[in-house]
């Protein structure tokens, strides 16, 4: 596995824009009515219900991402604590 260096604040960062962008993006949840185009309309209404379905699909992946990003971050926390702690119990022992 590469090696990868990211700071805490690097980590929060990204998860707050992630899910920011998600909160944004969750503004438009149902497809604009279709214009009235006579025979096409209903082809038209299908297209944009079905960008619209697309965009509630990245406005989900935002979301997991954001989370994922906020529990890797949470993760790297715990075990920076748990090494701090162990190094500094070895030390006392000497």
């Amino acid at each position: 596995m590469p090696d990868t260096d990211a700071s805490a604040s690097a980590l929060q960062s990204v998860a707050g824009r992630l899910k920011g962008a998600s909160s944004t993006a969750q503004g438009l949840p149902t497809p604009p009515p279709a214009p009235n185009l006579g025979p096409v309309t209903g082809s038209v209404a299908a297209v944009l219900s079905a960008y619209t379905n697309a965009y509630a699909s990245i406005v989900d992946g935002l979301e997991k991402a954001a989370n994922k990003v906020r529990t890797s971050h949470e993760s790297y926390i715990t075990v920076e604590q748990v090494n701090y702690h162990d190094l500094a119990s070895q030390d006392e022992g000497k």
